[in-house]
């Protein structure tokens, strides 16, 4: 007589990154049922050394942006998961060829064809726990304080773009904000481009290192 065994997929190799180990695990199903009391989040800010500590960056462009096409994004040089995106700007209806959009870039994307100079700037960004010296820094290269010209490189296409807003939709002001779960691996991005935009517009990332 055989007995079944169940099956938990990849369950293993995931417990195997979140706790960056190797090996065995042996992981399988309890058809028991017991009940728990949450007593903490080690996921929270205060808890970890470096992976999982959570981080935050942003730009805030006041007064009105010169006409074109102009962009302002970071690059991460660890593996990071993304939280949540912020943005604040006039409340304003875009008119034609006026848009607004965020958009991701691949490691090689970075390397080979990166817009407003993703693949330089400077350490930047903020821990939102555990900072004990002025010079650490999250594993984040910003490339602008502000809105910057310099384009070209990779744009925004269907397979990249978090989200746009685009000629006769209304951008909405303070606080609007999206909640995300976004993996970025080491040497990759995220940007926001707009075009025509004169109003103001002030952005913001939060996230974690990975594993949380």
């Amino acid at each position: 007589m055989s007995v079944a065994k169940q099956a938990v997929g990849f369950v293993e190799e995931k417990l195997r990154r979140v706790f960056n180990i190797a090996g065995p695990i042996g992981v399988t199903l309890n058809p028991e049922v017991t009940p728990v009391i949450l007593v903490d989040d080690l996921r929270d800010p205060g808890h970890a050394f470096y992976q999982g500590r959570s981080f935050g960056v942003g730009v805030w462009h006041l007064g009105p942006i010169a006409a074109g096409t102009k962009g302002w994004g970071v690059r991460f040089t660890d593996d990071v998961t993304i939280e949540r995106l912020l943005l604040s700007t006039a409340p304003q209806t875009l008119g034609a060829g006026q848009s607004l959009t965020c958009y991701t870039l691949t490691p090689d994307e970075v390397i080979a064809t990166p817009p407003y100079g993703i693949n330089a700037g400077s350490a930047s960004g903020m821990w939102r726990d555990r900072k004990m010296l002025t010079t650490d820094c999250p594993p984040i290269m910003q490339t602008s304080a502000v809105f910057a010209a310099g384009g070209g490189g990779t744009a925004p296409t269907g397979n990249n773009t978090l989200f746009r807003y685009f000629e006769g939709q209304v951008v909405p002001s303070w606080p609007g904000g999206w909640d995300v779960k976004l993996f970025i691996p080491k040497g990759g991005g995220i940007v926001f481009e707009e075009i025509g935009i004169t109003q103001s517009i002030s952005v913001a990332v939060y996230g974690r290192v990975f594993p949380q």
